[in-house]
C-alpha cells in the first residue's frame, strides 16, 4: 500500500502506507488502469483534504536537538546548539478508524548552528494503546525544509518518527542520520498538543 505524502505549498512529498483501493466495477473494469502517478496524486489530494476538513488543530513545541556523543567528540558537541528554542509549530491532524494518526504541520526552530530553519511536512503514525491510558507508536514524516547551510533553498527529506502520548499531549521524536562526516546523528524531540485527542483515551 502506498500513499503520496503531500504537505502544503503545492509540494508532493514521499509515500506512506495508505487505504485499500476499491475494486473497479462495470465499465471501469474494462478501462485501462490509472497510471501510478495519477493514483498517488489523487490519494495525496484526498488525504490532504480529509486532514484539513476533518482534522483538529495541533500545537508543536520543539524541545531538544540531541547530538549523539558517539558521533561527535566533546569539543565538536560544545560548539553545536542543543536547543531549538525559540521554536513553535502549527498543524492539523486526525485519528483514523484503524487507530493510526496522520497530520500536516509547519515548524520553525533554530538548527544545530543557531540559524533559523523552517519545515513543512506530513507525518503518519502507527499507534497502539498501552497500559494506563498511554499510547505509543512509530511512523515516518516526509517534509520540505530550509536551512542556512543550503542557502535556504527548500529540499525534501523523509525521516522515521516515534510517539509516546497520554490523552491529547504527546512527546515525539525524529532521528536524523549522517549523510556525510560531521553531520546528522541528531535526535530531534518535540511536544505536541492536539485539539482532538486519541479516541477512548
Amino acid at each position: 500500500m502506498n500513499r503520496i505524502l503531500f504537505a502544503g505549498a503545492a509540494l508532493a512529498l514521499g509515500l506512506m502506507c495508505g487505504p485499500a483501493r476499491a475494486e473497479p466495477t462495470g465499465e471501469q473494469a474494462t478501462t485501462e488502469e490509472t497510471p501510478w502517478y495519477k493514483d498517488w496524486w489523487n490519494t495525496a489530494k484526498t488525504e490532504t483534504t480529509s486532514i484539513l476538513r476533518d482534522g483538529g488543530w495541533d500545537l508543536y513545541f520543539p524541545a531538544a536537538e540531541y547530538h549523539m556523543p558517539w558521533a561527535y567528540d566533546k569539543e565538536a558537541r560544545s560548539t553545536l546548539n542543543q536547543s531549538p528554542m525559540p521554536a513553535f509549530g502549527l498543524g492539523r491532524g486526525q485519528h483514523l478508524e484503524n487507530g493510526n494518526w496522520q497530520g500536516l504541520y509547519v515548524m520553525g526552530f533554530r538548527d544545530s548552528h543557531d540559524f533559523a530553519s523552517w519545515t513543512v511536512g506530513y507525518n503518519y503514525l502507527w499507534l497502539w494503546d498501552l497500559p494506563a491510558g498511554v499510547h505509543g507508536g512509530f511512523g515516518a514524516t516526509a517534509f520540505v525544509m530550509t536551512r542556512q547551510d543550503y542557502d535556504y533553498v527548500p529540499f525534501p527529506a523523509i525521516l522515521p518518527t516515534a510517539h509516546l502520548g497520554y490523552k491529547n499531549l504527546s512527546v515525539e521524536a525524529s532521528y536524523v542520520p549522517a549523510y556525510k562526516h560531521g553531520t546528522g546523528n541528531v535526535l530531534f524531540i518535540w511536544f505536541k498538543l492536539e485539539e482532538k485527542g486519541r479516541p477512548g483515551s
